[in-house]
């Protein structure tokens, strides 16, 4: 997991069919590096209290399609 200032990416070694499920599998691995997670909607997820809007992304790398969550801070 890299962690930046208002930005936080995850690796994902699953490929998830829907957004419900990405949003279910992010949530599940913040919970178990010990931050308080929960989702707001498929789209939104609240990381200790802050929102963070959640994408995916994939970037080829030597051959290999490495996917990633990314949720960036939501400024209010």
């Amino acid at each position: 997991m890299l962690l930046k200032e208002k930005t936080i990416v995850i690796e994902l070694f699953e490929r998830y069919q829907n957004r419900e499920e990405l949003s279910q599998a992010v949530v599940q691995d913040l919970k178990e590096r010990g931050k308080q997670c929960q989702n707001v909607d498929n789209y939104t997820i609240l990381v200790n209290n802050k929102p963070y809007a959640l994408s995916e992304r994939t970037l080829p790398i030597m051959g290999y399609m490495l996917r990633q969550a990314v949720l960036d801070r939501i400024e209010a």
